[in-house]
């Protein structure tokens, strides 16, 4: 197995990193290469096909689309079983599996220890260092801060004291993937986010 240092194309126009930035170095052998490369070029070829590519590309997206499980859930924070309400009432957030039992959460490691682990690692100095990656890019965060889920809208109140205290069972999300920091929940919502100028262009302008 041979390392190579992958750099990054800022790094490789002459720029240098970030402070604390290591370069991304892809520890995979010469032969995964290989066969990756083949792999990504028989399928591009085939895809490109008039006939075969169209029916290739449906049987693909097909199975990448039914790979998930689909909503809603068949668990919710509502209950630890099935039921019409925990199916239909979206006030409460959407589980993937059922609630563990004692035995498995007292076999948890410290919460301390599992923190540990996304700690950014320290050189020699005891100054943190990142390791960059080639396929980050700042599009993704820039279009994602845009998208939220039923996970992120926790519901909250107020405290008398001022506190804030979150009910994590429930959320104010429909539990679908959307735009709302764009659009809103409502009607009057997605009014307040437009400009609704009367002039020509600018009426549905965040």
């Amino acid at each position: 197995m041979t390392k190579q240092a992958v750099l990054l194309s800022d790094r490789a126009k002459g720029k240098p990193l970030p402070a604390g930035s290591l370069n991304y170095v892809d520890c995979s052998s010469n032969m995964t290469r290989f066969t990756s490369n083949v792999k990504n070029q028989a399928i591009s070829t085939l895809l490109k096909v008039p006939v075969l590519g169209k029916q290739l590309n449906r049987i693909a997206s097909g199975k990448a689309a039914s790979s998930g499980t689909n909503r809603p859930f068949d668990l919710s924070c509502k209950s630890d079983y099935t039921s019409y309400e925990s199916l239909t009432d979206y006030t409460y957030y959407g589980r993937h599996l059922p609630s563990a039992d004692q035995e498995w959460l007292d076999n948890l490691p410290p919460i301390e220890k599992v923190a540990e682990l996304f700690k950014r690692k320290k050189d020699a100095n005891n100054n943190e260092e990142q390791t960059m990656c080639i396929k980050s890019t700042m599009l993704f965060p820039t279009f994602a801060q845009h998208l939220i889920d039923s996970f992120i809208d926790t519901v909250y109140h107020y405290e008398n004291d001022g506190n804030i205290v979150f009910d994590r069972k429930l959320t104010g999300t429909p539990h679908d993937i959307g735009l709302l920091t764009l659009y809103g929940k409502t009607i009057p919502e997605t009014k307040q986010l437009r400009k609704q100028s009367d002039t020509s262009g600018e009426k549905e302008k965040i």
